[in-house]
C-alpha cells in the first residue's frame, strides 16, 4: 500500500479543495489511515474472504493498481455509487476477473491495469447521495495530471 501513499495524499488534497465549496456540516471525510478495515488488499485476498469498505453505502470508491505493461506506474479508478451501493459497483468491476490471477480494468485507451486495493467514502449517512456524483467528477479532474487514471470524464 505504500506505493499509493502519494496518491492517497493527493486524493485528500482534492477532498480538502472540494470541501471549500461546502458548509462544515456537509464536509466530506478524508481517506483515513490505511488499516485492515479501511482498505482491502484484493490482490492478495481470495474472492470469498474479501470485504469491501462501505459496501452497503452510497458514495465514492477508489480502485488502486498499476499499468500491467509498466508496473512502476500507479493507476487509479475513481467511481461513484449514487443510486445503488458501493458493493454493487465493485462487484461489477471485479467479478469478471474473480477467477483470474489478477483483477484487471482497461483504461480509456484499452491498456490493462492490475487492481490491488479498494477503499471508499460513505456519503449515505450525512450527505445527499448526489454529492457522490460531484465528488467523483471533481476528483477525476483533480487527479488526471497527478497519476494514471483508468477512467476519465469529459476532455482533457
Amino acid at each position: 500500500m505504500n506505493n499509493y501513499k502519494g496518491i492517497i495524499d493527493q486524493i485528500n488534497a482534492g477532498i480538502r479543495e472540494f470541501n471549500e465549496h461546502l458548509s462544515a456540516s456537509q464536509a466530506i471525510p478524508m481517506l483515513g489511515m490505511v488499516t485492515d478495515k479501511s482498505f482491502m488488499n484484493i490482490g492478495e485476498t481470495p474472492w470469498e474472504k474479501q470485504f469491501w469498505p462501505n459496501k452497503d453505502a452510497r458514495g465514492v470508491y477508489f480502485l488502486f493498481g498499476y499499468k500491467e505493461n509498466a508496473p512502476s506506474i500507479p493507476a487509479l479508478y475513481i467511481g461513484k455509487a449514487s443510486l445503488g451501493n458501493i458493493g454493487e459497483r465493485l462487484y461489477s468491476h471485479l467479478n469478471p476477473s474473480r477467477n483470474e490471477p489478477h483483477y484487471r480494468l482497461n483504461d480509456a485507451s484499452g491498456a490493462a491495469c492490475i487492481i490491488d486495493f479498494v477503499t471508499s467514502i460513505d456519503l449515505s449517512t450525512r450527505h445527499n447521495s448526489s454529492l457522490a456524483v460531484a465528488l467523483e467528477e471533481f476528483l477525476i479532474k483533480h487527479m488526471r495530471n497527478i497519476c494514471h487514471l483508468i477512467n476519465s470524464i469529459g476532455t482533457k
